[in-house]
């Protein structure tokens, strides 16, 4: 039986304000590692204060897709914060895939051999979701999945933390849709293909444009989530006189990369440019008049609340069937982008 929880922006927003207060960098509070090799737990182990000696303390993993990406770096904020709360029971470890899968299934059979209590993946490749299941399950390792679904994800996890990606579509296409009046040529820049979030969010524009027969996709193509890419794209576009009056991107970083474009060629005035993730350079960005629009997807409860649900699968009082939390996702406009500067500050 698959069971499901809803958390709204407007619930959390309070909590998440206090959750960036005094909370850095990922490398601030926990170690960010390529293998987390048993002489890294001793340390741990050593450095403890003689109250927290005694009490038991749960190793989890935390594989994440990359910390060059703005993104990860704000869930993996959330997951620190969460350990830093509970470091008496929590020994938490970050490890970095570097975008690559074989990397992160390395990451996973080294915390599989040394008896980890929990594992979370944020996943690289969605196809390796049942290499990943099968490695903890053979060493009775509980997973949660985090941000991104992966295949064989709810056979194999003890639960799911995210956001409705198709959610983050409808709303950013929709606003583009009602800003176009219903009419004009859109681009749309995609992250890296086969991934869920890559999917989820490129045909949740296509639920949205296709009710308008005079909005057409005219061009969609991959910038990989990365600022340059993107940037190269669009120019590659500017060449081909597609007389674009949107483009939509799948993350901020290409959303950034398609506008720093087209303010060189001095066409920002002619094109709407929105993004997803409303990190902090989106929102400065909005705020300057160089970006349309964002989606707020909470990195940071997602990565909070990742880790809560391992704690307690540790302990044994997680969900006993596959279990998903569904974080909300939230327009960012002109209108309201202090309100979610202020989350930053």
């Amino acid at each position: 039986m698959k069971k499901a929880k809803f958390l709204s922006i407007h619930l959390c927003l309070a909590m998440l304000i206090g959750l960036f207060a005094g909370c850095g960098t990922a490398s601030d509070s926990s170690s960010i590692t390529e293998s987390s090799e048993p002489a890294a737990a001793a340390e741990s182990s050593a450095n403890a204060s003689p109250e927290q000696s005694g009490a038991k303390k749960f190793k989890i993993g935390f594989t994440v897709y990359g910390m060059d990406d703005a993104f990860t770096t704000y869930v993996v904020d959330g997951a620190n914060k969460f350990a830093e709360e509970h470091k008496d029971e929590v020994d938490l470890q970050i490890g970095d895939s570097k975008k690559d899968s074989a990397t992160q299934l390395s990451l996973v059979e080294n915390w599989c051999s040394q008896e980890f209590d929990a594992i979370i993946i944020y996943v690289v490749d969605s196809t390796m979701g049942p290499t990943l299941i099968d490695v903890c399950q053979k060493a009775n390792i509980p997973i949660i999945g985090c941000n991104r679904a992966f295949e064989g994800m709810e056979d194999g996890c003890v639960a799911y933390v995210g956001s409705d990606e198709l959610q983050a579509g409808h709303l950013q296409a929709q606003y583009i849709a009602d800003l176009l009046g219903g009419k004009g040529n859109v681009g749309v820049l995609m992250g890296e293909l086969g991934l869920d979030n890559t999917a989820k969010r490129t045909q949740g524009y296509h639920d949205i444009f296709d009710k308008y027969p005079d909005i057409k996709v005219v061009q969609e193509n991959t910038a990989k989530w990365d600022t340059a890419e993107a940037m190269k794209v669009t120019e590659n576009w500017l060449q081909m006189d597609l007389d674009l009056a949107a483009i939509v991107a799948n993350n901020d970083q290409m959303a950034i990369g398609a506008s720093n474009a087209l303010v060189a060629e001095n066409t920002k005035d002619k094109v709407l440019v929105s993004g997803i993730d409303a990190i902090p350079p989106a929102l400065e960005a909005i705020k300057a008049g160089t970006l349309d629009a964002t989606t707020y997807q909470p990195g940071l409860m997602q990565g909070y609340t990742s880790v809560e649900i391992a704690l307690k699968a540790c302990k044994g009082e997680g969900p006993k069937t596959f279990e998903s939390t569904w974080i909300d996702f939230e327009l960012v406009t002109a209108e309201n982008v202090d309100q979610y500067l202020e989350l930053y500050k």
